[in-house]
């Protein structure tokens, strides 16, 4: 995590690829705590698989994460 922390930094742009058959985790909300206020494009990935991440979920993200 210290590398992403360092590299973010530098950043002009952030990608950040989440995995969408499987729930959001701690490890998700702390990267998108450490993206707060940052450019940054979020994608949800594996779409075609059951998506665990709902509307819900993306709602409740962007609302805390903004």
């Amino acid at each position: 995590m210290l590398i992403v922390r360092k590299n973010m930094r530098k950043a002009d742009l952030i990608l950040y690829v989440i995995d969408a058959s499987r729930p959001l985790d701690e490890n998700d909300a702390e990267i998108l705590h450490l993206i707060k206020g940052k450019r940054a494009i979020i994608l949800l990935n594996k779409s075609d698989l059951d998506m665990q991440v709902t509307k819900k979920n993306r709602k409740n993200c962007r609302k805390n994460f903004r």
